[in-house]
């Protein structure tokens, strides 16, 4: 897999405030807040199950998004390499970590940190899921169950269910 995406859902019932976090994405490229090349900020909330709100850094996006009918902070990384799958994941849960933080302090807005979303953003190589499964366990250190894998006419990935909530503090 040479594109990774993490999904975790906000607790139901968040209400959101897109101009809030507009400005708060904004500060994190003025004040350097996440790894990276930061570079802007979009949103596309009129774009009904779109992208949502999104910041572009060179290596990955940040997105608060509402697809598929759940709320959600998502880190989609872009650039491929010699990496391994696990590395990946570790800057993946590194920049959600942070961003996860921001936004609760900032603006009220917590994860529901049982539950997330991995899939692959490139339908030129396999997609394995029990290879992402298996590393996601890895990386979290708890066991995850597989809800299911997604449809196809969505990007492959699986919905998992995790046995312990995660920390993500702890995967930084």
């Amino acid at each position: 897999m040479e594109k990774l995406c993490v999904k975790i859902p906000f607790v139901e019932g968040s209400s959101f405030d897109a101009p809030a976090i507009l400005e708060e994405m904004n500060a994190w490229i003025q004040k350097d807040v996440l790894p990276g090349t930061l570079v802007d900020v979009a949103d596309y909330t009129h774009m009904v199950d779109g992208p949502g709100i999104v910041l572009v850094a060179y290596e990955y996006m940040v997105s608060v998004d509402h697809q598929d009918g759940v709320s959600g902070l998502r880190v989609a990384w872009r650039l491929g390499g010699g990496e391994s799958l696990l590395s990946r994941l570790s800057e993946v849960f590194k920049v959600l970590s942070i961003a996860a933080s921001r936004f609760e302090e900032k603006l009220g807005l917590s994860l529901n940190l049982s539950a997330l979303e991995a899939s692959c953003l490139d339908r030129l190589h396999p997609f394995d899921g029990e290879a992402l499964r298996s590393a996601l366990e890895e990386k979290l250190g708890t066991s995850a169950t597989v809800k299911g894998e997604r449809e196809a006419r969505r990007l492959p990935g699986i919905e998992v269910a995790l046995a312990q909530p995660l920390e993500l503090s702890a995967l930084c």
